[in-house]
């Protein structure tokens, strides 16, 4: 996977899992500059200690960073309210529409 789609990964599991920049670095130990770097594709290299500490924060496997951005299936909207709501059932608002 090239750097450039590290980046692009790790923007779109950041904002599945409704972390920032900062809170990755926090619980990966990566510089967040470096972090940013990986998702403006201009980090360079990566090794795959950094792509460990990452996947282990974001609670996915390593392996998945071997893969193409492509083949990681990207979740609905109607998906991640249903993971939200299984993962965190007493902290997520739920409006319904008046009609």
């Amino acid at each position: 996977m090239t750097e450039e789609n590290v980046g692009k990964l790790l923007k779109r599991l950041l904002a599945e899992k409704g972390l920032s920049q900062r809170k990755l670095a926090k619980l990966s130990g990566v510089d967040r500059g470096y972090i940013n770097s990986l998702i403006k594709g201009r980090a360079g290299s990566i090794t795959i200690r950094i792509l460990r500490q990452l996947a282990e924060a974001l609670m996915v496997e390593p392996e998945i960073f071997l893969q193409s951005v492509s083949a990681i299936p990207e979740e609905t909207p109607l998906e991640l309210m249903h993971r939200a709501l299984v993962t965190f059932p007493d902290t997520i608002p739920i409006f319904t529409e008046e009609r």
